[in-house]
């Protein structure tokens, strides 16, 4: 994609532009990875089109999407309108004046259908931490720690082994790079997920044969450990994505809505359907009570 000069005349390219719209964002207090991917989801916008974004009409913008194909919800998708949305609101504020239009302030982000999440059964998740195993030394510990946190695939490819604290005889998880910004942390009870922990860290001096590793805990980035839990559950014979983990850590949890959502880092508990219905006990006590005795 070509790099034109601003239509105000200021001389700047479309890269300059963009730099300034990130700076701008983190100066927001977003975090770097939605900076970094709003950044990344313009240019592709530019280089699908062939097309200064700041030239786009609403019909460049919808070409944009398209290419996610036809789904309206996808998650990459939206990730482009909102970044464009983004770009678009900074570029025309009057101060700026980097656009002269925003050609995507009719298309709506359209919020995602809470559907069941899906989750692994406990002889699945038996199965599938047994075959990695065999994916890398690092594997079965490092998909035991997803289990046992429920974390994102970034806030668990983060941690350090000094993330990992022993506070009045209990272990806890500190999720310092976390969604919205917000760190937290998760108490450990389960042996297995201690023994875990103390696998990877003996394992910090570990390098494979072919690569390098990142001074983390686990040592490997979220697109590695997205590999190492495809390739477990292939051989279990299970389809598995990293993000299953934390689905089924979500549907094991025994507790009230607070709790929940402080665990899974969410804003609130108004997404503990997707996961609490199918083992809801009052939901179950509710439609058992309609059983009518027979004549």
């Amino acid at each position: 994609m070509a790099a034109p000069h601003a239509a105000d005349g200021s001389g700047r390219d479309i890269f300059q532009a963009i730099g300034a719209w990130l700076d701008w964002l983190g100066a927001q207090g977003h975090s770097p990875q939605t900076v970094r991917s709003y950044g990344d989801s313009v240019l592709r916008a530019g280089r699908i089109v062939r097309k200064d974004p700041r030239r786009f009409t609403e019909a460049d913008v919808i070409s944009a999407l398209a290419s996610y194909g036809p789904n309206p919800r996808g998650p990459a998708r939206g990730l482009m309108l909102r970044a464009l949305r983004s770009f678009y609101a900074w570029g025309t504020d009057l101060d700026v004046g980097e656009v002269v239009m925003d050609p995507a302030r009719r298309l709506k982000v359209p919020r995602p259908k809470l559907t069941r999440a899906p989750s692994l059964e406990r002889e699945q998740l038996a199965a599938v931490l047994k075959a990695a195993e065999s994916v890398d030394p690092r594997a079965r510990p490092a998909l035991t720690l997803a289990y046992y946190t429920g974390a994102r695939a970034g806030s668990l490819a983060a941690l350090l082994s000094s993330d990992v604290r022993l506070e009045q005889g209990i272990t806890v998880v500190y999720f310092r790079e976390a969604k919205w910004d917000r760190p937290y942390s998760v108490p450990i009870a389960a042996p297995e997920a201690v023994q875990a922990i103390e696998d990877l860290r003996r394992l910090s001096g570990w390098v494979p044969k072919r690569g390098i590793r990142r001074d983390t805990l686990i040592g490997v980035g979220r697109t590695r450990l997205g590999e190492w839990a495809r390739q477990a559950g292939e051989r279990a014979g299970v389809k598995v994505w990293l993000h299953l983990f934390r689905h089924t850590f979500a549907t094991e949890l025994d507790c009230d809505d607070r709790t929940f959502a402080e665990l899974m880092n969410h804003r609130d508990a108004s997404q503990r359907r997707r996961y609490a219905a199918p083992k809801d006990e009052r939901l179950l006590a509710a439609v058992a009570s309609l059983e009518r005795e027979k004549p």
